[in-house]
Formats: structure tokens, C-alpha cells, sequence
């Protein structure tokens, strides 16, 4: 019954391209608040990534485009915004895991 009404769910979508990102806010790693609507890259590719420390295909993802990062941003000038999604129980090990102590 989840499976049918999960796909209900995907039909009942509005599928058409938005021009505009939700109107969410999100914290730097220094406590500065950011509106989902300023991220931008004059008009280049950006990529918002979603993770976790808690979620090893997550971390797998991120250290995937971290070893392509540098190409990519010399072909095309991509910028990847990786917005975490840990609660208040994990949210100290990001700075740690980000900065590589």
C-alpha cells in the first residue's frame, strides 16, 4: 500500500522546471545564515548536495566529487554547496569532519 501511494505521490508531482529554489535558510560552519535563493555562480553550474555524517552513501557521494571537484571546476566552473542535514545529536561532528580533524 506505501509502494501505490508513494507513486501516487510521484504522478501527483508538478514536474515542470522552477526557476527559483525554496525559500529555506541554512547555516555556514561559522554560524552565518544563508537563503537558499543567494546561492548562485554568475550564471555557471551549481550543485546542492545534500548529506549526513551518519550516511556512508552520503560521504561516499562527497568524497567522489572531491577528487573530481578540480577538473570539474576548470571545465566548467562548477560550485558545489554540500548542506548537511544533521540534527542536533550529529551536528558536532561536521566541522570536524569538513575541516579533515
Amino acid at each position: 500500500m506505501t509502494l501505490v501511494f508513494s507513486f501516487g505521490i510521484l504522478l501527483a508531482q508538478d514536474n515542470q522546471p522552477k526557476s527559483e529554489l525554496p525559500s529555506i535558510t541554512v547555516k555556514t560552519l561559522d554560524g552565518k545564515s544563508i537563503k537558499a535563493s543567494e546561492f548562485s555562480n554568475e550564471g555557471k553550474p551549481y550543485v546542492i548536495c545534500f548529506w549526513a555524517t551518519w550516511c556512508k552513501p552520503c560521504m561516499m557521494e562527497l568524497n567522489a566529487m572531491a577528487e573530481l571537484y578540480d577538473d570539474w571546476q576548470e571545465e566548467t566552473g562548477i560550485k558545489i554547496y554540500a548542506v548537511s542535514i544533521d540534527d542536533a545529536r550529529t551536528c558536532p561532528k561536521v566541522k570536524p569532519l569538513v575541516s579533515g580533524s
